[in-house]
């Protein structure tokens, strides 16, 4: 343990010289996407636990090791995760856009052991995590959002496999020991997630196993004119 925290200390040093853990393409300005332009869809930190067929935004922050939305999900319900176009979140002034991840180039590949998740860097997950506030929470389930998604397709349903807060991030790297949020530092932007509880009826249907890609968008979404 103690060779790998070294090893990651030696990475740490490396990474200053990297323009970032996960990246797609050069963007010199970054922005905070706005909020959606959906009528009357509450916070989910305001709705709490939404009921089956309710829907609400969470906003997922590139720079927090969990962004907590305030939903507490049932075990075995079905909840759809729906990101709304033309948003983009950074990593250290790189471009990245959710809820899809990439496989990085040769310098971000040194660090591929130490992401979070298996899987893409700066993918889309959501987590199913214990109650409560500190970063060491345990971590009940973990969905990759981005993975599931596919380029004509932005809305996921997955099934609870436990109670507990849904939180969001994106899969980036754990730092050494006692600074875990490291290669989350140099993160940037925020995007908005849409999060409704699907009915029994819309699972029975769109539901073929733990998680389904789904294209059509929720039936109580309006838009505003």
């Amino acid at each position: 343990m103690r060779a790998c925290s070294m090893l990651i200390a030696m990475l740490v040093a490396v990474s200053a010289a990297l323009s970032g853990c996960a990246a797609i393409r050069y963007e010199p300005t970054s922005y905070d996407s706005p909020k959606p332009p959906l009528k009357d869809m509450p916070g989910c930190l305001s709705k709490g636990a939404p009921n089956p067929g309710d829907e609400c935004l969470a906003l997922v922050r590139a720079d927090q090791w969990w962004s907590v939305t305030g939903v507490k999900v049932q075990k075995d319900a079905a909840y759809r995760l729906t990101i709304p176009p033309h948003q983009v979140w950074f990593d250290k002034g790189r471009t990245n856009t959710p809820p899809y991840g990439e496989v990085g180039n040769s310098a971000m590949k040194l660090f591929d052991r130490y992401k979070r998740q298996e899987g893409l860097w700066f993918s889309l997950i959501a987590a199913v995590v214990e109650p409560g506030s500190n970063l060491d929470r345990k971590e009940l389930q973990s969905v990759d959002i981005g993975s599931a998604a596919n380029k004509d397709c932005k809305s996921v349903i997955f099934i609870a496999s436990e109670k507990g807060d849904l939180t969001l991030y994106p899969n980036d790297a754990r730092g050494p020991d006692g600074h875990s949020t490291y290669f989350y530092e140099n993160n940037s932007g925020q995007i908005w997630v849409q999060v409704r509880q699907i009915t029994n009826t819309e699972g029975a249907v769109a539901i073929k196993g733990p998680v389904a890609a789904e294209c059509t968008p929720p039936s109580n979404t309006t838009v505003a004119r």
